[in-house]
């Protein structure tokens, strides 16, 4: 309770987890959740890195890419399909606040930066 975590779950076959080491204080917070693809294959994997105010609290091995998040698998606040973990059961239901939720798929432009806390 109080980590940050990231399951992925290809259907069930492969699940790969990272977990932040310590707590997440209370109070408002940057969150976010970064991915590099390192196998170019279609069901490839690669490395996850989870942040909170831009400092690195966990980076794990994500072994496969399961489908993207048009085909329902990414859910903001609370879960509405099948969960990705046997941990908890649905709707699992986030019960504080989420301000602003920004999704940026491929690498940033000159029209469209990335911002981090140090450029805001």
């Amino acid at each position: 309770k109080n980590r940050l975590i990231y399951e992925s779950n290809l259907f069930g076959k492969s699940r790969d987890i990272i977990t932040s080491n310590g707590l997440l204080p209370p109070g408002r917070h940057r969150i976010a959740y970064d991915y590099t693809r390192q196998d170019p294959k279609f069901w490839g994997g690669g490395t996850g890195k989870l942040m909170v105010d831009g400092q690195t609290v966990a980076e794990g091995k994500i072994a496969h890419l399961g489908l993207p998040y048009g085909f329902g698998s990414l859910d903001v606040g609370r879960e509405r399909g099948s969960p990705v973990s046997p941990d908890y059961q649905l709707p699992f239901t986030f019960t504080g606040t989420i301000e602003k939720v920004q999704i940026h798929v491929g690498a940033p432009t000159v029209e469209q930066p990335i911002k981090t806390p140090a450029s805001d």
